[in-house]
């Protein structure tokens, strides 16, 4: 019996882990005479640069000056009614090089209402776009169950979108069953030129929400708990190594005593 316990909440504890949001942001130099000559991925940020002014190529007028930086940054706050991303990417050059930078952001959670299967409604908060063009290069999308809006530099669509001036909007929404709150970030830079310039995208997305029920109460969702995989595999191979070693102590436990 206890054996089976300890096996249930090794289990459970697997089972309950769920990594939700992912960030991530790559920058990148090109030089057109050599390649890819700075880059650096990370998860929340990233800065690289270049300036070839003491090549001995350039020195000896072989190949044109060419410089350039790029950065890029990401973060993100996830919870099952909200979520916010903030994030840019910015290049800059001068001369025969490109810069390139870009930020992303995801976020997804399997929630679920206590009681059985019922209408209800859901309140959230408007969903507004990144600022005008220019710059350009940023997109957004977040989906609440059967709804979804998509966002990019002016404005979104889709129909968590804001409409007719209000701040609140409320949809009809079907309680006690699953549902996917989810939300994605891309912002993006990529720069080409010969002379100075810089070129940028990116911005914060804001969302939020809330579940009535038919009554007007407030309805609390919570998590189902979806495990990887990988994650699976572990925990299941870990299980396995635990009734084993249950099973080996419990025979040496019954195995007779010989007195001499």
């Amino acid at each position: 019996m206890r054996t089976c316990s300890l096996i249930s909440f090794f289990l459970l504890i697997c089972f309950a882990a769920q990594a939700t949001v992912v960030t991530s942001t790559t920058c990148t130099i090109v030089a057109f005479a050599y390649g890819t000559v700075a880059t650096q991925t990370n998860p929340t940020s990233c800065s690289v640069s270049y300036d070839n002014s003491n090549d001995p190529q350039y020195l000896n007028g072989t190949i044109g000056p060419a410089s350039g930086t790029a950065d890029a940054a990401m973060s993100a706050t996830f919870s099952a009614t909200s979520l916010s991303f903030t994030g840019h990417a910015r290049g800059f050059v001068t001369g025969a090089a490109r810069a390139e930078a870009s930020a992303d952001g995801t976020a997804s959670l399997l929630l679920d209402t206590p009681g059985p299967v019922r209408p209800g409604f859901i309140t959230f908060t408007e969903l507004r776009g990144f600022a005008a063009p220019p710059p350009t290069g940023e997109q957004a999308q977040v989906n609440v169950g059967p709804y979804s809006s998509g966002c990019f530099a002016g404005g979104c669509n889709g129909d968590l979108a804001p409409r007719s001036g209000l701040t609140y909007f409320t949809l009809p929404f079907t309680l006690g069953e699953e549902y996917l709150f989810s939300g994605a970030f891309h912002a993006q830079a990529g720069v080409n030129s010969s002379t100075s310039i810089e070129f940028g995208g990116g911005g914060t997305i804001d969302f939020s929400y809330f579940l009535t029920d038919a009554d007007g109460n407030v309805v609390e969702p919570f998590e189902v708990a979806v495990p990887e995989p990988t994650s699976v595999i572990l925990c299941g191979l870990g299980a396995c190594l635990l009734a084993l070693f249950a099973k080996r102590t419990n025979r040496s436990i019954r195995a007779p005593v010989t007195i001499l």
